[in-house]
């Protein structure tokens, strides 16, 4: 899965994580992000899935408060995906929050 990166108290912009080769649209996704002191920041908000030319795209679109109050640093996430009898929890990625622009 790729690094992705926010500037601290953006929202609304998508993000998409793809898994190549596979169709997982039949499942559902949740994203999880906290801390290297394991304290969580996102937890378990849903994702849309999308099946697009042979791939799945897993698109988590952040919330005004998910990354607001954060201090800008690199935290870890991962989606865990779910399915009539299966649970799967993907290889963890970085979120890296960058710091706002002063002033804005």
């Amino acid at each position: 899965m790729t690094q992705f990166e926010i500037t601290q108290g953006d929202y609304g912009k998508p993000y998409i994580g793809v898994i190549a080769g596979v169709n997982l649209s039949n499942h559902t996704a949740k994203i999880y992000v906290w801390t290297d002191a394991d304290v969580m920041l996102v937890n378990g908000k849903s994702c849309a899935i999308t099946f697009v030319s042979s791939d799945t795209h897993i698109t988590y679109t952040p919330a005004e408060e998910d990354f607001t109050a954060v201090t800008p640093a690199a935290y870890r996430g991962v989606f865990v995906l779910t399915a009539s009898g299966a649970k799967e929890t993907l290889k963890p990625f970085t979120i890296r929050v960058l710091p706002k622009p002063p002033g804005t």
